[in-house]
C-alpha cells in the first residue's frame, strides 16, 4: 500500500484536456489550415494590443494636435 503523504497524483489540467480535444476535432473535421490561420491572426491582433498598450496615455490627443498644426502650416503656404 503506498504512503498517501509522500505519493503525488498528477491531475491533468481539464482546460488544457479540453484545448487538446477541440484541436483534435478541428483537424479531423479538416479545420486545421484555418485553425493554424486563426492562431496567426490571433497573435497578430495580440501584438498590435501590446504595442497600443505601451503608448503613453495622451498619444492619440499628439497625434491629433500634430496633424492639425501641419494642415495650418500648408493652409498659411
Amino acid at each position: 500500500e503506498p504512503d498517501p503523504v509522500g505519493s503525488v497524483i498528477q491531475v491533468p489540467d481539464p482546460l488544457k484536456q479540453i484545448f487538446l480535444i477541440r484541436i483534435r476535432y478541428c483537424r479531423k473535421s479538416g479545420f486545421g489550415p484555418s485553425l493554424n490561420e486563426a492562431r496567426k491572426l490571433n497573435h497578430q491582433a495580440v501584438i498590435e494590443e501590446d504595442k497600443r498598450n505601451k503608448l503613453p496615455p495622451n498619444f492619440q490627443v499628439r497625434q491629433e494636435r500634430t496633424k492639425w498644426q501641419l494642415e495650418e502650416i500648408e493652409a498659411k503656404k
